[in-house]
């Protein structure tokens, strides 16, 4: 349990980072870090939070876990600088892919292998943990991006249109602009670059995204990403915990994607 106290503790630190990087007012529809104490303060809770959670490791983990999760905070760093740098209409989606394993798979790839180890599993299965979590936070992190685009309620936590809006690489945005043509890239990049958009025009964003097939096939990428994590379950024993990973990787997923699909 302490480690996986130590993970979600580096985890909401990310979170806190990645707010500031994006200038966010909302996490998961509560206030920002950054909208309430401002980015400077928050850019040092997220440093402390980093720090404390590897001075709380234990004491017999210690020295392996803490070499790991800092090669993750190292990834995940490196992900989302990448990120930053690579604009949307010069991406491919091998990039994306790539971008959001160091990002998000290297964190969920560490909890199953971390977490099978200190509960004194084998090597074998510690294996299939980690890869179980590199296809799962692949999947949500596609999820997460998809609903940008069609969700429509609010259950995903954050205002429809604001990853778009803020131009953020995402496997949606860079297909419409693969398949869309010079008209649709011109019209995109303006909307971007303004960083706000009337109803209509994200509206017209939607449609954009549906007739090029851009969410059909980001949502295809995602049952695969599941299918594949699902999948690395197959060599562990038929436990009530097994069973509750294949529930979180198919009817029981932690975002509205069932309706969205």
């Amino acid at each position: 349990m302490a480690v996986a106290g130590v993970v979600e503790i580096v985890h909401t630190a990310s979170l806190i980072h990645d707010d500031v990087v994006d200038e966010s007012q909302s996490r998961r529809g509560r206030r920002s870090a950054r909208a309430v104490w401002g980015s400077k303060l928050s850019v040092l809770l997220g440093d402390y939070l980093i720090a404390r959670a590897f001075h709380l490791l234990p004491e017999q983990d210690h020295r392996e876990l803490s070499t790991e999760l800092a090669e993750v905070a190292r990834r995940m760093c490196e992900g989302q600088i990448r990120e930053l740098r690579k604009a949307w209409r010069q991406s491919t989606e091998a990039e994306y892919l790539e971008i959001v394993g160091a990002k998000t798979g290297s964190l969920f790839a560490f909890c199953g292998s971390a977490g099978a180890r200190t509960a004194g599993a084998s090597a074998e299965a510690a294996a299939a943990l980690a890869r179980f979590g590199d296809r799962f936070g692949t999947a949500f992190q596609l999820a997460d991006d998809i609903l940008d685009f069609v969700g429509t309620d609010g259950r995903s936590g954050k205002p429809a249109g604001r990853d778009f809006l803020e131009g953020k690489l995402t496997l949606p945005l860079i297909l419409m602009a693969e398949r869309g043509g010079a008209d649709a890239r011109a019209y995109l990049m303006r909307v971007t670059a303004a960083r706000a958009a009337s109803l209509d025009e994200l509206e017209t964003v939607r449609e954009m995204a549906r007739a090029t097939g851009a969410v059909e096939h980001a949502w295809r990428r995602f049952e695969a990403c599941l299918a594949e994590a699902r999948k690395q379950l197959a060599p562990l024993p038929d436990t009530p915990a097994r069973q509750a990973l294949l529930d979180l990787a198919g009817e029981h997923f932690p975002l509205p994607v069932m309706a969205s699909a």
